[in-house]
């Protein structure tokens, strides 16, 4: 085994265990805070577009779509590849309006 290389063993489980643990809490604790925060936020979701980067045509018809969208007060909320480009789905945020 070269310099720096650790060898974990049985004997290493409970610490990465221990390790585990306290990120999934951790975690908890911060998906917890994002819907706290989530839930006080004036804004809502104004309006979702959904633009393809495909591609065939390099993404060039996809990236001025996202650009002018962006442009246009929207955000990136996620992104999904397959087999022909990659799916962009943008956001328009704006405040609740109770009715």
């Amino acid at each position: 085994m070269g310099r720096g290389e650790e060898s974990y063993t049985l004997s290493h489980f409970p610490e990465l265990m221990s390790r585990l643990d306290h990120l999934e809490s951790q975690n908890y604790h911060l998906q917890h805070k994002v819907s706290e925060l989530e839930e006080k936020s004036p804004d809502v979701q104004q309006k979702m577009e959904v633009i393809e980067l495909a591609f065939k045509d390099r993404c060039q018809t996809g990236v001025k779509a996202v650009n002018n969208l962006l442009k246009d007060g929207f955000t990136i909320h996620s992104q999904f590849p397959n087999d022909a480009g990659i799916v962009v789905e943008l956001i328009k945020w704006g405040e609740k309006h109770d009715e």
